[in-house]
């Protein structure tokens, strides 16, 4: 898929805040992993023996700022999720921090920081404790989600801000528990602006989701109504609310430009302007609002 201003290019729709509501679903989240995790990466051994009924929202971390001072990054969401491999009472964990980024601009930095925040969550968790010879820290899995207009020219580990590296630098392997990536040696990443056709699954919400960041006129439709069934479920229906009020921000706008969208014809403007009705038809056949008990 092109970067904003190629054609066919739709329009950016808002992220920051509405990520972060969609993220705190735990079906989303299984979804992410499942197709971030197990398919772009080729990890799908290792999210097998994950237990995804076992996943369990945490609060996010405070980090330290400026002066020392301590904050909250507003857009990281944190789960915690066991592995199957042993028994209930003695499970290993995988922290999984997932670091939204909607700006414009690229956070260069951001591997350091994600080495800052697994380090801290280590320490915290064995504040007041003794670190004996046999014992272990648990996996931490970073993914910074890039929702911008701008691609994601970041490092994605810290090796690489400290060495030259060139623009095909290989990045972090996570088909392995053994990989450093799980001790803090980089993120990883999704950048919603470099996403293809190829790589967006019908049958998967968050792929879905990721390509309506930077939807095109001849791929939105098809994306708008899969997305909608894969959320037309009673269980899901505040989540495919909150989809439908993020679409529906900015998706006007973007059906005004494209004129024929909005009073009918056969062009791909005027299929952009029916995938909103695909989305507002959901709306209608579940009334209602549900807008408390977020997890």
């Amino acid at each position: 898929m092109g970067p904003v201003g190629t054609p066919g290019y739709v329009g950016r729709m808002p992220q920051d805040a509405t990520f972060k509501h969609v993220f705190s679903f735990a079906f989303m989240v299984e979804e992410l992993v499942r197709w971030l995790v197990g398919e772009l990466h080729g990890a799908a051994e290792l999210v097998d023996a994950l237990d995804f009924s076992g996943l369990t929202r945490v609060h996010e971390q405070a980090t330290s700022g400026p002066a020392g001072a301590k904050r909250r990054r507003a857009n990281d969401i944190a789960w915690d999720v066991p592995f199957r491999d042993r028994p209930a009472a003695g499970r290993d964990w995988l922290r999984l921090v997932l670091m939204i980024e909607p700006q414009e601009t690229v956070d260069h930095l951001m591997a350091l920081r994600v080495r800052g925040y697994v380090d801290n969550h280590h320490l915290e968790l064995w504040r007041g404790k003794r670190f004996g010879a046999t014992d272990r820290l648990a996996p931490v899995l970073p993914i910074v989600i890039h929702t911008g207009p701008t691609r994601w020219i970041a490092a994605t580990r810290v090796i690489d801000l400290v060495t030259p590296t060139t623009a095909d630098a290989p990045p972090p392997v996570v088909r392995s528990r053994r990989s450093g990536l799980f001790a803090g040696d980089g993120y990883l990443l999704l950048d919603t602006s470099r996403l293809a056709p190829d790589d967006l699954r019908h049958d998967n919400a968050a792929a879905l989701l990721a390509g309506l960041c930077h939807p095109t006129v001849e791929h939105l439709p098809a994306q708008a109504a899969a997305l909608r069934a894969r959320l037309d479920a009673p269980p899901l229906r505040e989540l495919l609310e909150e989809v439908l009020a993020w679409a529906q921000q900015r998706a006007p706008v973007d059906w005004n430009r494209l004129g024929s969208g909005r009073h009918g014809g056969s062009g791909p403007a005027a299929r952009v302007g029916r995938s909103g009705g695909v989305l507002r038809g959901t709306a209608a056949r579940h009334p209602g609002s549900v807008s408390e008990g977020r997890r």
